[in-house]
């Protein structure tokens, strides 16, 4: 990633979300499409294997439903295989998608500011001094571990907290959840490793410039 630095700014740390975070984002996102897929692979191969005169019907519907495709195709006979296919193509499609989503995020720390990189098709950047920072913590929910990720949440001044529920933040993808206020922004999707080594990064930066993080 390129960006300008300023004068006597160094870099001292730069880092992106593990491409691990495309599965965790694929099934927290998509969940629901996800599980339509699932329960429509299921139900077509059961009626496929127990009632074969049920399949044909199956078959029937899909071709008037893609106007005679794949009779014209020749494929009748495999149109309940062929629909499969195309789910599970579906499925690929969309972790490529987000997995070159979680490429397009960059996390780079300075001894001056925090300067956040993200988008797949639209570039954006943040950039958060290092004097608006006054809270720093990391929290991994049950979901996160199982893919071993976790999240730093940085809250700037201003922010008001209801209550801290690791659940809440700006992220990634544009999620906002309940909890903290527009003003704390999530560095979502880092190995746990990686979330100790940004917040000492960054707490240590702040104690040079004569901050300290709650």
């Amino acid at each position: 990633m390129k960006y300008q630095l300023q004068d006597g700014e160094t870099v001292l740390m730069e880092l992106k979300p593990a491409d691990r975070a495309a599965w965790y984002f694929m099934v927290s996102r998509a969940w629901h499409f996800l599980l339509v897929i699932v329960v429509l692979c299921v139900w077509t191969l059961m009626v496929s294997a127990q009632n074969p005169e049920a399949s044909h019907s199956f078959s029937r519907i899909l071709n008037m439903i893609t106007q005679g495709f794949f009779q014209r195709a020749g494929l009748e006979n495999f149109s309940n295989l062929v629909f499969i296919v195309l789910l599970f193509l579906i499925l690929g499609l969309m972790y490529v998608y987000f997995l070159f989503a979680v490429r397009g995020y960059s996390y780079v720390v300075t001894n001056q500011r925090l300067i956040i990189s993200y988008g797949f098709i639209v570039l954006n950047h943040r950039i958060i001094p290092l004097e608006k920072i006054n809270d720093l913590n990391m929290n991994a929910t049950l979901f996160e571990r199982i893919f071993g990720l976790g999240s730093v949440y940085i809250a700037t001044l201003g922010t008001l907290f209801s209550g801290f529920n690791g659940s809440g933040g700006r992220g990634m993808m544009g999620s906002n959840r309940s909890g903290f206020s527009n003003n704390t922004t999530r560095l979502e999707c880092l190995s746990l490793a990686q979330c100790d080594e940004v917040m000492a990064v960054i707490s240590k930066a702040m104690k040079q410039v004569g901050i300290k993080a709650e």
